[in-house]
């Protein structure tokens, strides 16, 4: 029995000497991915971070714990727009009139296209507007005219919106922290290695900005393009000098059209002639003499 305790004694102490490796290693590299004080650089902090930045919104929701989802507050992102088509009895005016319809709600054309078509006008204008007064402005333009289409479409970015926001906060925090290991590095290549990483994460840091940026912006303000057209009427021309004109045009379009169809055509007879002639003469020299 003495000998049974002797011997679980010394396999306890074998074993707990082994383990003491083990559990250094891991509380090193604890330190290493945690502490905020630690001088050296290694590509492993980065991985670790970026692997983050791939993660789900919702997974990431349940690695940080499972809160409860009432807690946060997310904004709705929605993009409006509109496309209308109108009939309007003047072009210009109708024109005149959704600019101040816009001036009035503190937006802005973007774009416009006016043509004409013998006198009938057509044409387009885009207009951004703040979007609580998005419904508004589309009545008011419904009155310009006579509507044949309105379209419209809402488009929910909330989830792509969040999760810009998650990348940018991430890459910012890395940022931070890679600004500390900078000031703290020794070598000339500890410095430039993390200037490297600083400067790949200060362009994905602009890039997601201006996404952000791009989006906040069709959230804000949303898009309106109208298709604007006068109704098509039919003149009466009455006059002979008018009828001479119309005459003259004729004649000149004909005229046209017979000396492109003989440009085309000349050449054709002149290699065809050509080529009879000389089909006789051949057959007149050697079939005609040997007969």
């Amino acid at each position: 029995m003495r000998k049974l305790i002797v011997l679980a004694a010394i396999g306890f102490v074998i074993i707990f000497v082994m383990l003491i490796p083990i559990l250094d290693v891991q509380e090193k590299e604890r330190d290493f991915y945690y502490s905020e004080d630690t001088s050296s650089f290694d590509e492993g902090e980065v991985v670790y971070e970026r692997a983050a930045l791939d993660v789900p919104l919702s997974m990431r929701w349940l690695q940080s714990g499972g809160e409860d989802e009432t807690d946060v507050q997310i904004e709705q992102k929605l993009i409006k727009s509109s496309i209308m088509e109108l009939e309007v009895e003047n072009y210009g005016e109708a024109v005149s009139s959704i600019k101040t319809i816009v001036s009035r709600y503190n937006g802005y054309v973007s774009n416009t296209d006016e043509r004409d078509d013998e006198g009938r006008k057509y044409g387009y204008v885009i207009i951004r507007i703040p979007r609580e007064y998005f419904e508004t402005t589309i009545e008011e333009i419904r009155t310009l005219g006579k509507v044949e289409i309105v379209k419209t479409t809402v488009e929910d970015v909330t989830e792509e919106y969040v999760d810009l926001e998650a990348r940018l906060t991430n890459l910012q925090k890395q940022e931070e922290r890679y600004r500390g290991i900078l000031d703290m590095a020794a070598t000339v290549d500890d410095i430039l290695n993390v200037e490297v990483q600083l400067e790949r994460i200060r362009g994905e840091i602009e890039e997601l900005q201006g996404k952000i940026q791009y989006i906040d912006n069709r959230v804000d303000y949303s898009t309106i393009q109208v298709n604007l057209k006068e109704p098509k009427t039919e003149a009466l021309e009455i006059g002979i000098g008018n009828a001479f004109r119309r005459a003259a045009g004729a004649f000149f379009s004909a005229l046209r059209a017979v000396i492109i169809f003989l440009g085309y055509i000349v050449p054709i007879v002149l290699i065809f002639g050509l080529i009879t002639i000389a089909g006789w003469l051949i057959y007149g020299r050697f079939v005609k003499g040997r007969m």
